[in-house]
């Protein structure tokens, strides 16, 4: 599998798994971070949000690019076009990965949110 496809298969793992800790146990570095608009959340943080939000009712990525940062790190950017409950989300995202441990992690995680929807 080409790692363009490794890296999207785990964001979309992520997206989809909004309200399911389980996913960030298993494929979030446990000393992971996201960086939202509202703060930086460690692993654990971030876990804890994941109860109280409603899962994604769609999401899209466009304008995809992954950076190879070497045999154990690569970076995925996109904008993603989402959806939750009818509200429309639209952000550019940012995903660190390193496969220290012989799989890919998510180590950070950032989304900027787009103004104008």
């Amino acid at each position: 599998m080409a790692l363009i496809d490794e890296l999207l298969e785990l964001e979309r793992g992520f997206w989809a798994a909004s309200g399911s800790a389980a996913y960030y146990d298993t494929h979030m570095a446990d000393d992971g971070l996201c960086v939202l608009s509202f703060g930086h959340l460690d692993k654990e943080a971030t876990k804890a949000g994941l109860a109280s939000a409603d899962p994604w009712t769609s999401f899209d990525f466009n304008d995809i690019q992954v950076h190879v940062l070497g045999d154990t790190a690569a970076t995925i950017s996109y904008r993603a076009d989402a959806d939750r409950d009818g509200q429309p989300y639209r952000a550019m995202v940012t995903s660190v990965y390193s496969r220290a441990t012989g799989a890919w992690q998510m180590v950070v995680h950032q989304q900027t949110e787009l103004a104008g929807i």
